[in-house]
């Protein structure tokens, strides 16, 4: 049956139904730290890292595939070696002053000292740091991920705050309106409260434009638009999951591509030894005396030692010492900042919480101070200034209370993030 213009009517009605449910699925804070570790461009060089890495290991392999090489010259020479035989009637065979040779040189190494060995240990090592100063930057971006998502959590109760404010001025403004009819009131008072309405409407505006720049930061981050409608979540203390800081693992990927160059050195001072076979052409051939082209074969051993290396390699060997002094002054430097910073988080995260229970007895005292004020400016026994400086008070407690709340389950959840989930004896 052919679809109508009913059917295809109830198919866009369903899906435009089904809207809303989408945009107003809720976003947690650990669904953000997930998708920041798979979306982030910085996620994607992982496996890209890992291909160098293969591509670097597979061209290290190739120093045991054996080496062919072509070497060809061509030379003149003013003076060749002759032979004076005091034989009558003899002549001695001498060599051409115009040689030519060309060859081929197949080699095979047999023992290289260990240096490909720890050249692929060397390169593992790196591309293991590489790997995990990836991961410490993919980490540092969850705190990014923290206060975006906290920045959005405040901005909201900043709005649920004004717009409490705007319904309590709104109230007023009606009653005033049939005060000023009743003749209690006088014109200044309903402009004064009619200023601060406007006031009001600015600062929700500016509130709304705050939240969806935060939005967007947010979302570019975790690579997913966030619309307007979708609600945050206030996440408990134990919701996000403690992980490792990958900064205590790169300190030991440093030490063990350290380790690796110094085997390297140690590498370099052991003999060489691989067989060879040589083929080809040459003007003269290896007999000197024989002036005609002729061709060449040669097959063998070679064994090459470098025996500079015991002392030539010295400053390399100062160098390594020198990084690994570095590396543990790192490692020091990084658990004493960790140390602090943590510290302070779960400062701030007691005092955040230490402030609550003065908070919520302010905000009652302020919400008691307000609803008197405005009977008073009901009765015209305190003019409109008067009432306003209250609700900006009430407003402001109100505020404090919950900005407070929020700050001690950011700041909690900010020292398990600095802290990570085990630190390195």
């Amino acid at each position: 049956m052919k679809p109508t213009f009913v059917h295809l009517f109830l198919v866009l009605a369903f899906w435009l139904g089904c809207l809303p449910a989408f945009s107003q699925e809720g976003l947690s804070l650990s669904e953000c730290f997930q998708l920041v570790e798979r979306q982030h461009p910085i996620a994607q060089q992982v496996a890209i890292q890992s291909a160098i890495s293969e591509a670097r290991l597979d061209q290290l392999n190739r120093n045991y595939w054996p080496k062919l090489e072509v070497q060809g010259q061509a030379t003149w020479q003013n003076e060749v070696t002759v032979v004076d035989v005091p034989i009558p009637g003899f002549e001695t065979p001498t060599a051409p002053k115009d040689q030519y040779r060309i060859v081929g040189e197949l080699t095979q190494t047999l023992y290289d000292g260990g240096t490909t060995r720890h050249l692929k240990a060397a390169s593992r090592a790196e591309q293991g740091g590489d790997q995990l100063q990836t991961e410490a930057d993919l980490y540092q971006l969850k705190f990014q991920v923290n206060q975006l998502y906290f920045g959005i959590l405040l901005t909201q109760e900043h709005r649920k705050a004004l717009e409490l404010v705007q319904q309590e001025l709104q109230r007023r403004e009606g009653q005033l309106a049939d005060l000023y009819t009743g003749g209690i009131v006088q014109r200044n008072d309903i402009d004064l409260l009619a200023v601060e309405l406007i006031k009001h409407r600015q600062s929700l505006e500016q509130n709304r434009l705050q939240e969806e720049l935060l939005r967007a930061n947010l979302g570019q981050l975790i690579g997913r638009e966030i619309p307007l409608g979708t609600p945050f979540t206030l996440p408990n203390q134990a919701e996000t999951s403690d992980q490792p800081r990958r900064e205590w693992a790169l300190f030991d990927a440093k030490e063990a591509a350290l380790e690796a160059q110094a085997k390297l050195i140690q590498s370099q001072q052991l003999p060489k030894l691989s067989i060879f076979a040589q083929g080809g052409l040459g003007r003269p051939g290896f007999n000197l005396f024989n002036p005609d082209p002729a061709p060449l074969f040669m097959a063998g051993a070679r064994l090459r030692w470098n025996l500079s290396s015991f002392y030539s390699n010295q400053p390399d060997r100062e160098l390594i010492r020198l990084n690994r002094e570095m590396v543990g002054q790192q490692e020091a430097g990084f658990r004493q900042a960790l140390d602090i910073q943590v510290r302070q988080a779960k400062n701030d995260s007691n005092t955040y919480s230490a402030f609550l229970e003065t908070d919520r007895d302010i905000l009652e005292r302020r919400t008691r101070i307000k609803d008197t004020a405005a009977i008073q400016l009901e009765e015209g026994i305190i003019p409109t200034p008067d009432y306003l400086r209250e609700v900006d008070a009430w407003h402001q407690a109100s505020l404090q209370y919950e900005v407070h709340r929020i700050q001690a389950i950011q700041s909690t959840i900010e020292a398990r993030l600095i802290a990570g989930k085990k630190q390195k004896n």
